[in-house]
């Protein structure tokens, strides 16, 4: 997919220590602002590479 231009927040997740993947510790600043008001698109994080559709579909492809 395209960026569309808006500014992307750096996934945590790709930076995460073994401990705070497991326990999802690197989420608390998102359930800290989705706690205090509604989340928006601009408070999601960038997909993860291996997340990403086209990796995605050349996986399920082969």
């Amino acid at each position: 997919m395209e960026n569309t231009g808006k500014d992307t927040k750096t996934n945590p997740a790709a930076e995460a220590n073994f401990l705070s993947t497991i326990v999802f510790w690197w989420l608390n600043p998102l359930f800290r602002t989705g706690y205090k008001r509604k989340l928006e698109e601009d408070d999601m994080y960038d997909v993860l590479p291996e997340d990403r559709s086209e990796h995605l579909g050349r996986s399920l492809q082969r």
